[in-house]
């Protein structure tokens, strides 16, 4: 009786181990995915506001560059608001646009009438405010998919798929027109 009451103690020990290391694997799994959930949001956040600020970048420039270069922008932002909110199908779009900004102000450079007009330089500085702001909600993003990833996949595999978490996607992004928010500052 002794033996078999050991047995019995050593099984339902064994027992709670497991119920409280996967509570605490899910409660990690849980929070992880929380944070990439907050991550995202504040990304989307910073991608509006450069989305919202297209249409005064063009209308200040349209007069000062070819119109080759400001249909491109458009096209690219028509695409962005189409491309709804998953990190896969919103990056490429958004890739799209950076190329196409980047063009724009590119072809907007050593235009005399642009250095001197204030609502041109002050959209300018916010533009690069933005793409600042976007990196590092990329950056922080990137690192919290990145842990929530490797739970995923290590110790808290059989968690994460009995309660149905799954791996993040990292949000690859082209580096917010470096060439030209260098300039801004």
């Amino acid at each position: 009786m002794a033996v078999g009451a050991v047995t019995l103690l050593g099984a339902l020990g064994s027992l709670l181990g497991i119920v409280v290391w996967s509570a605490g694997s899910y409660n990690s799994l849980v929070r992880l995915r929380e944070l990439v959930t907050e991550a995202w949001q504040q990304i989307e956040r910073e991608l509006d506001r450069r989305l919202e600020l297209v249409p005064d970048l063009v209308k200040g420039l349209r007069a000062h560059v070819p119109q080759n270069a400001v249909q491109p922008v458009l096209r690219a932002r028509a695409r962005v608001r189409n491309a709804g909110r998953d990190p896969r199908t919103r990056a490429p779009a958004e890739n799209e646009l950076i190329r196409a900004l980047a063009e724009l102000l590119r072809a907007a450079e050593n235009r005399p009438a642009l250095d001197s007009d204030q609502g041109f330089q002050a959209l300018r500085c916010e533009l690069a405010s933005i793409e600042d702001r976007i990196a590092a909600s990329r950056r922080f993003y990137n690192a919290s998919a990145d842990a929530l990833n490797a739970r995923v996949r290590g110790r808290s595999r059989l968690t994460a798929i009995l309660v149905g978490i799954r791996r993040a996607d990292s949000f690859e992004g082209v580096d917010g027109c470096a060439a030209w928010t260098e300039q801004a500052r």
